[in-house]
C-alpha cells in the first residue's frame, strides 16, 4: 500500500508494548507502531505527532480511570481508540466503551491475532478518513454554492418529495428542510415561465432526456432573478424513479448582457453619435457609430484602441477624463456640455455618459453626443436679437395660436410704456384688452379676419392706456411659422399715430373747406361765363366757351386731386378681383360716355388677382385717356388680360397720338412734374401711384406705325 499508519500503544509494562509492536511490524510494513508507557507519556505523542490509531490496554485505565479517554478526546474528538483486552466482558471495557473508546480488540495467544488486530486498524482508520473527507467534500460543495450561486435538487417522483442543497436554498429562498412537492417548488417560478418549468420536468421524467433551460423566479424574500436549470433523470429497471438537477443563479450576467444587447442595439439603430468607452488605469475608446465618424470627422475604425489623450490631445482628454471618473464614482449617469476641437475650429457638444456596471463594478462609459455648434451660434444670435427688441423703442408682442384665445406670451419694454400696462398684467391675455368704447370695429373684424386666415395686416384704431386715456394704435400683426410650416407665433408691432391723426383731421379739414369754396367759386364762373355765352357777341361767346371748358377742366383735376389723396392718404386693402368683371365694367362706363370710341377686350373668364378697389379706377383713367387725347378719326383701343409666370398682365393699346414724355415719365418712372406743366399729369400720378401700391408694374411703349401700349403686370 501506497500509505503508512501510525499506531500509538500503551502498557504500562514495557516488555508487552515493545512484544506487540515488533510483531505488529513484522505482519506489514506500512504500520508503525510507537510505544508508551503511561497514560501521560501517552497524551504527549498524541498531542505532539497525531497518531492514526491508539492501542491501549486496560491497566492504563485503571490507572487513571476514563479521564484519560475523555482527555484523549478532547484533543480529537475523532482519533480511533481500540482498548486491547483478554476479557471482553469486564466492567472496565464496559465504562471504556461508554466513555467514548472506538472498538476494543479481545487478545489471544493465536499467532494469527496480529493480523486480525492490523485489519480492525486499518477497517477504523479508513473509516475515519473516509468521514473526513466526505465531511470535507461537503464543506467544499457547500462553499462553491454559495460563492458560485449554485444549488443542487432532487425530486422523488413516486413520493414526489423534493429535497434542496444549501445552496439552491440561499437562490430560492425556500428553506432547506422544508418539505416541498413538485407542484409547490414550481410555484416559485415567474407566472409566465411555470407552463415551461413544468412541460420540462413533465419531458425528462417521461423521456429519460437531460433537459438545461433558462426562466425566472420570485423568491418570497426578494426581487426576481434568473436562474440557468439542468435537469437530469436517474433511470432504474428502466424507469425515471429520481431527478436531479442543479441550479444556478445567472441574474446579473443575464443582466450584463442585456445591457451589452441594448448597447449593441443602440449602436446599430441610433442614428445620433455614439461612442463606448472601456474603464482601466486609463479611459480607451472601444467603439464608434458611423454618426460618430460623421460629426467628429475622426474614421470610426482608427478611434477604438486610443486613449483620450491620443484621441483629443492632453489638456482635452485630461478635461474629458475628470467627467469620466465622476461618471465612475458616482456610478450614475452626467449630462454636460463641451468644447472639443477635433481640427482647426472648436466645437461645442451636448454630451450623456452612463456607467455600464459588470459584477458591482463599472467596466464601460456608454455616451451618446450631439453637436450643438450651430445652436449655441442660434442662441447667441437670439440673445442679441432678444436684447435688441427689449431696447428698441419700438412696441413689441408675440401671441401664442396654440393656445385658447390666442394670449401674448411676450411685450417689450416699449409696449409696457406705451400702454401703462406691466409685462406680468398683459401676459396671459389677448391683446383686445386695449379696446374700448369708442374702438370702431370695422378694423377689428378685419384683423380678426387676418389672423384666422395667418394672413399678415395693418390696422389703425383707437387704443386705451391703463389710465383709461385714448391713443390711436397702429398694428401690424405678421404670423410667423417653423422651419415644418407650422404657425408659432404672431408678431404684433404698434405705433402710436395719435399725433399724426390730429394733423390729419386739420389737413382733412382745410381741404374740404378749400375744395367747397374752390368749386363753388368755379360753379358762380362757369354761370357767369355760360350766361355771357348765351347773351353777347360771337367774338366774346367764343371766349366765354373757352372759360367754361376751362372750368370744367379745372373742376376736373379738383376731383382727380381728391382720389389720388385718398389713394395716397389710405391703407391699401387687398382682396381677390374678377378681372374679367372690372374690365367689363369700364368698358361699360367709357362706352357710355364717349359712344363714338371701339373698344375691344379680350379676357380668359374666371382669372382673379388679390389687389385693391383702386385698380378699376386706374385702369378707367388709362381707358379714358386713350380715348380722349386721340386725334384720329376713329379711336379704337384693345383691353387684352392674361395670365403669365410673374403675375396677370393687362395691355391696353390705342392707335391715337404717342403718350407725352413727361406723362410717360410719370406713369412708368415716378418722374417729378415740370413747374410749367405742373399738375397737366396727375391723372397719370392717380395711375400709377394705384398699381404700385400693391406690388404692381407699369411701362409704356409707341406702337407702329402710331398708337400706344400701356402694360400693367400685377403680382400673383
Amino acid at each position: 500500500m501506497a500509505y503508512s499508519i501510525n499506531v500509538l500503544h500503551i502498557d504500562t509494562e514495557p516488555n508487552n508494548g515493545g512484544l506487540t509492536a515488533a510483531a505488529l511490524n513484522r505482519e506489514v510494513d506500512h504500520v508503525v507502531v510507537e510505544t508508551a508507557t503511561s497514560a501521560t507519556e501517552g497524551l504527549d505523542i498524541i498531542v505532539n505527532r497525531s497518531p492514526d490509531c491508539v492501542l491501549s490496554t486496560p491497566d492504563i485505565l485503571s490507572q487513571n480511570g476514563t479521564d484519560f479517554i475523555q482527555q484523549v478526546r478532547n484533543e480529537d474528538p475523532e482519533l480511533p481508540f481500540i482498548l486491547l483486552t483478554t476479557d471482553v466482558g469486564t466492567e472496565v471495557v464496559n465504562e471504556a466503551v461508554s466513555a467514548g473508546v472506538t472498538d476494543y480488540f479481545q487478545t489471544t495467544s493465536e499467532p494469527e491475532q496480529y493480523q486480525l488486530l492490523i485489519n480492525r486498524i486499518e477497517n477504523i482508520v479508513q473509516s475515519r478518513q473516509s468521514t473526513e473527507r466526505l465531511a470535507h467534500q461537503k464543506g467544499l460543495v457547500e462553499l462553491t454554492e454559495l460563492t458560485a450561486s449554485v444549488g443542487g435538487w432532487e425530486l422523488d417522483l413516486e413520493s414526489d418529495e423534493l429535497n434542496i442543497t444549501t445552496g439552491a436554498s440561499q437562490i430560492t429562498g425556500l428553506p432547506q428542510d422544508a418539505d416541498l412537492s413538485q407542484a409547490e417548488s414550481v410555484g416559485i417560478y415567474h407566472p409566465d415561465d411555470r407552463p415551461e418549468v413544468q412541460a420540462a420536468v413533465d419531458r425528462s421524467a417521461q423521456t429519460g432526456q437531460q433537459v438545461q433551460d433558462t426562466w425566472r423566479i420570485q423568491p418570497a424574500s426578494g426581487s426576481q432573478r434568473v436562474i440557468d436549470v439542468t435537469i437530469t433523470p436517474d433511470i432504474s429497471n428502466g424507469e425515471v424513479t429520481t431527478l436531479r438537477g442543479t441550479i444556478q443563479d445567472v441574474t446579473e450576467r443575464y443582466e450584463r448582457r442585456r445591457e451589452l444587447e441594448q448597447i449593441e442595439t443602440l449602436f446599430q439603430h441610433t442614428q445620433g453619435p455614439l461612442f463606448l468607452i472601456g474603464v482601466g488605469d486609463e479611459f480607451t475608446v472601444r467603439r464608434v457609430n458611423q454618426a460618430w465618424e460623421d460629426a467628429t470627422g475622426v474614421p470610426a475604425d482608427s478611434a477604438p484602441g486610443q486613449t483620450l489623450g491620443e484621441l483629443l490631445g492632453e489638456d482635452q482628454g485630461s478635461e474629458v477624463e475628470q467627467r469620466y471618473r465622476t461618471c465612475v464614482q458616482r456610478e450614475e449617469p452626467l449630462e454636460y456640455e463641451e468644447q472639443l476641437q477635433f481640427d482647426d475650429a472648436p466645437t461645442y457638444w451636448k454630451t450623456r455618459i452612463a456607467p455600464v456596471m459588470l459584477d458591482g463594478d463599472v467596466k464601460y462609459i456608454a455616451g451618446s453626443t450631439q453637436n450643438i455648434t450651430e445652436i449655441r451660434k442660434q442662441q447667441r444670435e437670439l440673445r442679441i436679437f432678444q436684447q435688441a427688441i427689449n431696447n428698441t423703442e419700438v412696441p413689441i408682442t408675440l401671441s401664442d395660436p396654440s393656445q385658447e384665445d390666442n394670449p401674448l406670451v411676450y411685450v417689450n419694454d416699449a409696449y409696457e410704456q406705451l400702454t401703462g400696462y406691466s409685462e406680468k398684467e398683459a401676459l396671459g391675455r389677448n391683446c383686445r384688452f386695449l379696446q374700448g368704447k369708442d374702438t370702431d370695429p370695422e378694423p377689428v373684424t378685419a384683423l380678426r379676419t387676418s389672423i384666422d386666415a395667418q394672413d399678415p395686416n395693418t390696422v389703425e384704431f383707437r387704443n386705451y392706456r391703463k389710465d383709461d386715456t385714448e391713443f390711436w394704435n397702429r398694428l401690424t400683426v405678421v404670423p410667423i411659422y417653423n422651419d415644418d410650416g407650422t404657425l408659432i407665433r404672431y408678431l404684433g408691432t404698434q405705433q402710436d399715430i395719435t399725433e399724426r391723426k390730429k394733423r390729419e383731421k386739420h389737413l382733412e379739414l382745410l381741404e374740404r373747406v378749400w375744395r367747397h369754396n374752390l368749386r363753388n367759386i368755379m360753379n358762380m364762373v362757369r354761370g357767369w361765363a355760360e350766361v355771357i355765352c348765351a347773351e353777347a357777341s360771337k367774338s366774346v361767346t367764343t371766349n366765354g366757351k373757352k372759360i367754361v371748358e376751362m372750368s370744367n377742366e379745372l373742376l376736373e383735376l379738383t376731383e382727380k386731386e381728391r382720389k389720388l389723396a385718398d389713394v395716397l392718404r389710405g391703407e391699401p386693402i387687398q382682396k381677390p378681383l374678377d378681372i374679367e368683371a372690372v374690365l367689363e365694367r369700364v368698358v361699360s362706363k367709357t362706352t357710355s360716355e364717349y359712344p363714338e370710341a371701339t373698344i375691344a377686350t379680350k379676357c380668359p373668364t374666371k382669372m382673379t388677382v388679390r389687389t385693391t378697389v383702386d385698380l378699376e379706377q386706374a385702369l378707367n383713367e388709362l381707358v379714358t385717356n386713350a380715348i380722349v387725347h386721340n386725334d384720329s378719326e376713329s379711336s379704337e383701343v384693345d383691353v387684352t388680360a392674361t395670365r403669365g409666370e410673374i403675375g396677370v398682365r393687362i395691355e391696353i393699346a390705342d392707335n391715337g397720338p404717342q403718350i407725352p414724355e413727361m406723362e410717360r415719365g410719370i406713369l412708368t418712372d415716378g418722374v417729378k412734374e415740370e413747374p410749367l406743366r405742373h399738375g397737366s399729369g396727375l391723372g397719370m400720378w392717380l395711375v400709377r401711384e394705384s398699381i404700385v401700391q400693391v406690388g404692381g408694374s407699369i411701362t409704356a411703349e409707341t406702337r407702329s406705325p402710331t398708337g400706344n401700349i400701356i402694360t400693367v403686370v400685377l403680382p400673383q
